[in-house]
């Protein structure tokens, strides 16, 4: 145990010793106004692009009064308004944010924001991030019960302390005091178990407890027992990855202090001087005694100079002050501005819907509708045309859809490409009419310039308080509302369920479980035999794949392959599928002497990927597997989202002698018109058709038709789903040149065909 006595370096004790030191300002006068004028000059020449403002990621503890805290959903304290008169809104964008401060200082650590506010400098944290200069120096105090009585930190030993989780605080009594406590996360709760008894002493910032006695009333009821301990320089945390910063800031903070805008933000939050001020004040008197010890007329002159010199820039730094006190209120009302309204539609943005929708939900007996829309591909308007013009089709449907919201509603921006109408009608119907009337003004072609824009939406609808009580739920629930119309009700509106929430919460989970499987070896390929109509004889395999659920056991593609695709996992699922069936085929092929083909199912996500017919390039690289035997099967509504990229890859897929069939033909969006354009080698009949072909003409005859435009193309026929004899004979008699299906074979995994082919016959499989 360490021997703590009263701190010996009291700020009094601290700043006599300077005293005799500052006489020597008179002698370097004339220097340090010559270094100022550079200093200035300096600055001026750093000072960041006005045009190519630098955002700054400013994240700090959310409940540190009187250093920051949040105020009616406002971040505000000393901190947060130092921080933005250091840096200007034209030369600097702040980003700022709250939270826990263990998850602060380990993201400045990492370097995932550049500052993390004003903090107490120790030798750790030196090693960890960059400081500022010294803006002032603080002391820890033991607090207690105003009827208990502890005399020396030596007593602690023999109680309950409480402190705060990952403050210098907690550091002193693990790592110097080596004493037992509890790490509160909230120090305002450790001060509710101080008066109830819970532990008998806080150990803390005493400037953090003061305010918070203040704020919580126990003001007397807890009290300071022991003060000035452990004193502690604070400073800005700055990244190790943003070095620039601290130059840049020591120079704002220079000219804070020197103009007295630094001070007053002090008193505001503080309530009394800063040391820097007192320090100045001193020099001060220094220079006063310093003129009557040495009596000199010459020196008497020369400070007769000096204060005229003074008061007239006293007299300039009084106005600088009274603009510094205007920039303070203007900058408030700017930063609140730029922190609840979107700046391109003016509109109240997603902070405001909160703090809303937080009094809404005080409201006894309130009810409300909340309507979100979703612009659908809105970013590729600013790819296509530009910022500029996707700035003014916002403004265009914000004007549009201000003439619908009723008087009793709302409408705020939350994204560039989301809004969201809250209302409290007397009729919920209004608002099932209102969202036609918001479809109808999406669906309206926007003009900008020569530009003829369409838009198209996708709408959720949820009800307070029967889908959540607060603005977190709501906002959960219409997103997977939303989400459920991108999904199944593209252009229209759903209004949420509960169903809809265990769907969602499922869906997240297959998800999960999902990212894990590649890892896991969870995902297997099953094959199905493709056969000649006439003999029978192999000619190749569509390969299958199978999820193995950790609880559900094997799932088959229409469980999980929606899923793979909308989280786009399907990209790198896809290339796991394109190099186990190449390796596959290879040793089929080499087991066997034979020449077969394998299918691969290749979704329209992967097909439009940047990197597609790079990664099929590498997965060939990497197996044996000859060019010739691999079919690429797509179905017919892969070329619906970009018809001309489609056809290009396609075509580049030939090139390199890959096999195009397309799959399930006749269930889709068939059209000659573009069929006949794609480079396609094989056409597959879809089983609906396969399965009823024998049961009248009507079927037969679609069949007949599409065995014939095949032919007629040049195309090579597959039947899918044969399951009987029955089929086989009228789809040969048809012409197919190729049947797939139950009859010949159910699909089995790799080992069932390898095994197999070596102890028997590969031409019956």
């Amino acid at each position: 145990m360490h021997q703590i006595s009263q701190n010996p370096f009291k700020k009094l004790n601290l700043r006599s010793q300077r005293i005799f030191v500052v006489a020597l300002s008179v002698v370097v006068l004339s220097i340090i106004l010559s270094l100022s004028i550079l200093s200035n000059q300096n600055q001026r020449d750093v000072t960041p692009d006005v045009s190519n403002p630098i955002t700054i990621k400013y994240q700090v503890d959310g409940n540190y009064p009187p250093f920051s805290y949040v105020h009616e959903n406002d971040l505000v304290g000393f901190d947060f308004y130092l921080t933005n008169i250091i840096f200007p809104s034209n030369l600097y964008i702040l980003d700022y944010s709250t939270d826990t401060w263990d998850n602060v200082y380990q993201r400045i650590k990492e370097g995932q924001i550049d500052i993390a506010g004003v903090i107490a400098v120790n030798e750790q944290r030196k090693e960890d991030v960059l400081f500022t200069k010294t803006l002032f120096r603080s002391f820890v105090s033991v607090f207690t019960r105003h009827d208990f009585n502890i005399t020396s930190v030596n007593d602690l030993k023999d109680y309950r302390i409480g402190v705060g989780k990952g403050y210098y605080t907690e550091n002193i009594l693990r790592d110097e005091l080596k004493l037992d406590y509890i790490a509160y996360t909230d120090v305002n709760q450790a001060i509710l178990d101080l008066k109830d008894g819970k532990i008998d002493a806080l150990f803390e910032n005493d400037q953090l407890i003061k305010t918070l006695l203040i704020k919580q009333e126990l003001t007397g009821t807890i009290v300071e027992q022991i003060t000035d301990l452990y004193p502690r320089d604070h400073a800005y945390a700055v990244s190790k990855s943003r070095p620039e910063l601290v130059a840049y800031m020591n120079t704002r903070i220079d000219e804070l202090q020197r103009s007295g805008v630094f001070e007053e933000i002090y008193l505001n939050f503080f309530y009394e001087n800063s040391d820097t001020y007192i320090n100045q004040r001193n020099q001060s008197i220094v220079l006063w005694v310093v003129a009557l010890l040495f009596g000199s007329i010459l020196l008497f002159r020369s400070l007769q100079r000096v204060i005229r010199e003074l008061k007239i820039r006293l007299s300039q730094k009084v106005t600088e002050l009274e603009h510094a006190n205007l920039e303070l209120r203007d900058r408030y009302s700017e930063i609140r501005s730029l922190a609840y309204f979107n700046q391109v539609t003016n509109l109240p943005n997603r902070n405001q819907l909160r703090h809303d929708l937080s009094l809404l939900t005080r409201t006894p007996d309130a009810k409300a509708v909340l309507i979100m829309v979703d612009l659908e591909h809105f970013n590729e308007i600013n790819d296509a045309y530009g910022h500029r013009t996707g700035d003014r089709v916002l403004r265009i449907m914000t004007d549009r859809f201000r003439s619908i919201v009723p008087e009793e509603g709302k409408l705020y921006n939350l994204t560039s490409q989301q809004f969201v109408f809250v209302g409290q009608p007397l009729n919920r119907e209004i608002f099932s009419t209102k969202a036609q009337e918001i479809l109808s003004a999406i669906h309206q072609p926007i003009q900008v310039d020569e530009h003829l824009i369409h838009l198209n939406s996708s709408m959720g609808i949820v009800f307070y308080p029967e889908h959540g009580n607060s603005f977190d739920e709501l906002i959960s629930c219409v997103d997977i509302a939303m989400l459920e119309t991108k999904r199944h009700r593209r252009g229209e509106f759903t209004i949420y369920n509960e169903h809809m929430g265990q769907m969602f919460q499922e869906r997240l989970n297959l998800i999960k479980h999902l990212r894990d499987a590649l890892h896991r070896d969870a995902f297997e390929l099953h094959y199905q035999p493709i056969v000649q109509s006439i003999d029978l004889k192999p000619v190749g395999f569509e390969a299958l794949i199978r999820y193995r659920h950790p609880t559900k056991g094997l799932q088959f593609p229409n469980n999980f392959m929606d899923v793979l695709e909308e989280s786009q996992l399907i990209v790198p699922v896809g290339y796991w599928i394109m190099e186990t069936a190449c390796r596959f085929i290879t040793d089929y092929n080499a087991i066997n002497a034979t020449d077969l083909s394998v299918s691969i199912n290749i979704s329209s996500i992967q097909l439009l990927h940047d990197d597609f017919i790079q990664n099929v390039t590498e997965v060939l690289n990497h197996t044996p597997c000859k060019i010739q035997n691999i079919v690429f099967e797509i179905t017919e509504s892969v070329t619906l989202e970009n018809v001309d990229l489609a056809i290009e890859r396609l075509h580049a897929l030939r090139t390199m002698g890959i096999q195009i069939a397309i799959d399930d033909f006749g269930t889709g969006y068939s059209s000659l018109s573009y069929i006949k354009d794609l480079p396609l080698d094989i056409i597959k009949i879809d089983k609906a058709f396969v399965q009823s072909i024998h049961e009248s003409q009507k079927n037969h005859s679609v069949a007949q038709t599409i065995v014939s435009i095949g032919h007629a193309l040049g195309l090579t026929l597959i039947a899918e789903g044969v399951e009987t004899t029955e089929q086989h004979q009228i789809l040969l008699a048809l012409g197919c040149d190729r049947i797939q299906g139950y009859l010949i074979s159910k699909p089995n995994p790799a080992s069932y065909f390898l095994q197999a082919s070596s102890t028997s016959n590969p031409d019956a499989m």
